[in-house]
């Protein structure tokens, strides 16, 4: 395995509606730790465009531990180990500057030039454990609601294509509409008392965004367990499963910003989206 440790600040503009730094802004960090490393592996931004390398994204997990505000101070750790399947597993760890946890993300990636894949470094053996997974298909026993999402040109990255804190977005933004579409809204939160945190989730990622391509996203619950609940989402290109999802929310008090269980009217509005076992 290598290892590369950097810094980074979080800004007002990495805030999201809820006061808190996005889950996608850790990523975005943590990107910046990958290419830390590969820079000091020989393979700067530079070379990896001179010679038309990308990093293409199969897998990726994160777990959120402790929220953070614009000014903070975080340390990403960096640890790189390859598997047997030409593929680099990324185990980032982002802690406060006294140590604590805030954020684990685990990503894996291979390397293309082109079409073809290629072995770019040895990382060694991963002495960490692996904390993706492949993702089950839909059962077919709830409602999904369906919404559209279209890639804009002007957020591609310097290779051309999207990050994966881009790809996060998509999700991210499928949940917003979920919410919209079941009647969620903002002012219903606040009356039930109630809203949800994400506490992480698993990434399956089976192909590559294209700009200006609209693109269809399904979103569904794949199971309520008192205190939380988990979304499930598949993103299409056409036919074809571009990527896919299950994320963790906590139930909370808005009040007293503390889990509960979920409400019998907060259960109302996403009982029929429930995935039931066929």
């Amino acid at each position: 395995m290598i290892r590369e440790t950097i810094e980074m600040t979080t800004r007002v503009s990495d805030l999201d509606t809820q006061r808190h730094v996005t889950s996608r802004t850790y990523e975005s960090f943590c990107l910046e730790g990958r290419h830390r490393l590969l820079e000091k592996q020989g393979y700067s931004v530079g070379r990896l465009l001179d010679e038309g390398i990308h990093l293409v994204p199969t897998h990726s997990y994160v777990r959120f531990m402790y929220q953070q505000y614009a000014g903070a101070v975080l340390v990403i750790h960096t640890t790189a180990a390859s598997d047997s399947k030409k593929g680099i597993i990324w185990d980032q760890k982002v802690e406060q500057l006294d140590g604590k946890p805030v954020c684990h993300i685990q990503l894996r990636t291979e390397f293309f030039q082109g079409e073809d894949r290629l072995t770019l470094m040895d990382a060694g053996d991963a002495e960490f454990e692996i904390l993706y997974e492949d993702l089950a298909e839909f059962k077919g026993g709830a409602q999904q609601i369906e919404s559209s999402y279209t890639p804009l040109y002007c957020e591609r990255d310097i290779f051309g294509s999207y990050s994966p804190s881009l790809l996060w977005k998509v999700f991210e933004e499928g949940r917003w509409l979920f919410c919209a579409r079941t009647g969620l809204t903002y002012e219903k939160f606040v009356e039930m008392d109630t809203t949800s945190f994400y506490m992480g989730g698993v990434f399956n990622f089976f192909g590559r965004m294209i700009a200006g391509k609209p693109l269809r996203i399904r979103t569904w619950i794949d199971s309520l367990e008192k205190i939380r609940f988990y979304f499930r989402q598949d993103v299409f290109d056409g036919d074809r499963l571009l990527m896919s999802l299950r994320d963790e929310q906590l139930i909370v008090s808005l009040k007293n910003a503390r889990p509960r269980k979920a409400p019998t009217e907060f259960i109302s509005f996403i009982e029929s989206y429930i995935e039931k076992s066929k």
